[in-house]
């Protein structure tokens, strides 16, 4: 007997069915656009549950589902998919809220990420057939007041939740949901603050005026994006802007942007204006 074919999912309010999502037909920004839009209706309906119990879940599209992890809420939307006779499969949506002060406006005091994922598969009964990663869609740029940091993300939805590059993603289980997230990122700081030196030059600053002195980090956190505490490698020897003659090769170097830890010893000058764990930044101990 021939098999029965898959079941489309209807948007609410058409006749259309809504066409899974395909990786190579949209770039990551666009992708970042659709997902905004969906969580803003979400938003405004306050379409949440705690998760999905059956295939009668999906027969109205868009769904919010709401978890809290630590300090944070991690909200994913069901965007899209078909129903096949064992499994459903979904185009899905992630929203994590990160802890960052705008430079610019400090009443502005979060950012919003947004990651996808396409062709994730739902039992009958509910549950996700396996892990899931979700990766961040396009690269995030955050800027602080003396460096900026830039999230390496992908080129669109990670396809059946497959993430095998370097990149930032969010990892969930089929059992317990959220595992982790995995934060790949460069950190650029301006000639203005630090100065590169070359190291093969008598630590003579760096003659490309384009050059400038960046750090990496490549980190897990179980606990979503509010406490991010982070080793950090640097590219090249430096010095602090207008003392160039005084050069750092440096360890110990920490990436705080937390707001519940602070680096271990974490010591400030006398009269520092913040010395509680709010205080995000990058840390130098040696």
């Amino acid at each position: 007997m021939p098999s029965t074919p898959p079941l489309p999912i209807y948007k609410k309010g058409t006749d259309s069915p809504v066409a899974p999502a395909t990786n190579n037909q949209i770039s990551a920004e666009s992708e970042v656009t659709k997902a905004q839009n969906m969580f803003v209706g979400l938003d405004a309906q306050n379409q949440y549950r705690d998760g999905l119990n059956s295939f009668d879940d999906l027969a109205e599209l868009p769904i919010g589902i709401r978890k809290k992890v630590g300090n944070n809420t991690i909200e994913l939307a069901i965007a899209s998919g078909f129903v096949d006779t064992d499994h459903a499969e979904l185009t899905i949506y992630l929203r994590m809220t990160m802890p960052v002060t705008d430079p610019n406006d400090p009443s502005v005091t979060t950012r919003q990420l947004y990651f996808g994922a396409d062709q994730i598969r739902m039992t009958r009964m509910g549950g996700l057939t396996g892990d899931f990663r979700a990766v961040l869609l396009g690269d995030f740029t955050i800027p602080y007041k003396s460096f900026t940091i830039k999230l390496k993300g992908g080129n669109g939805l990670s396809p059946q939740g497959i993430v095998n590059e370097a990149l930032t993603y969010a990892e969930f289980t089929c059992g317990n949901g959220f595992k982790q997230a995995r934060l790949v990122a460069e950190v650029t700081f301006p000639r203005t603050t630090l100065v590169p030196l070359d190291a093969n030059n008598n630590f003579e600053p760096v003659a490309n005026p384009l050059a400038r002195v960046k750090g990496t980090f490549d980190f897990f956190s179980t606990k979503g994006l509010h406490d991010v505490l982070i080793q950090m490698n640097f590219n090249t020897p430096f010095a602090v802007a207008k003392y160039e003659r005084f050069a750092f090769v440096v360890s110990n170097v920490a990436l705080d942007l937390s707001t519940v830890n602070n680096p271990t010893n974490f010591i400030v000058p006398e009269g520092y204006p913040v010395t509680d764990n709010t205080w995000q930044g990058v840390y130098i101990q040696q």
